[in-house]
């Protein structure tokens, strides 16, 4: 059993979720952080994957219920700072294991700047150098790179472009996804 602890933060005061195990749970209901959009209406998505559930998983992934390819949509205003298109369903060699994929330019929990990657892409909506609008559509949920199913993998990275292992749902304030049933792992 998870058991949540509720922490204010101070700064924003914004409610970070911390729970007694590695794996983030979903917590139903509207987003925490005033202003923002989920890239999938809560409601026509699930979580697949969390943060390290695998081993060595670094982000999130998220399919949308009933397998469909979904219209993806920026958490906020940003810039898209790196953009691949151009691969099939399962290529690795176009764009790499995370297939065709954007890095959006948004602002943090703590006034800085963090970069939240969508991957696994049908296609894109967006290419870099793009600003985006919040709640603009970015892009299409896909199977693209290294994929074995329709779905988004999210990451957070830092300014550097290296995977910060969090929760998307965390950074963004984004909590209403429930958890897959009966989602075949990867």
């Amino acid at each position: 059993m998870v058991v949540a602890e509720v922490v204010k933060n101070r700064t924003e005061g914004e409610l970070t979720y911390l729970f007694s195990t590695a794996q983030f749970a979903s917590v139903r209901g509207a987003a925490i952080r005033a202003g923002n959009t989920p890239p999938v209406p809560y409601d026509q998505a699930c979580i697949t994957q969390t943060v390290f559930n695998p081993a060595g998983h670094g982000g999130i992934d998220v399919a949308s219920n009933g397998a469909v390819r979904v219209d993806l949509k920026s958490v906020y205003d940003g810039e898209v700072v790196d953009s691949c298109s151009g691969a099939a369903d399962f290529d690795e060699s176009t764009c790499g294991i995370n297939g065709n994929y954007l890095r959006i330019k948004y602002p943090a929990q703590n006034g800085g700047s963090a970069f939240l990657q969508y991957g696994h892409l049908t296609s894109l909506a967006v290419k870099k150098g793009d600003k985006v609008a919040n709640g603009q559509v970015v892009g299409k949920m896909g199977q693209s790179g290294l994929a074995r199913g329709i779905h988004t993998h999210f990451h957070v990275l830092n300014a550097n472009f290296q995977a910060l292992n969090e929760d998307f749902r965390v950074v963004y304030g984004l909590n209403g996804y429930p958890m897959c049933s009966g989602w075949g792992r990867r």
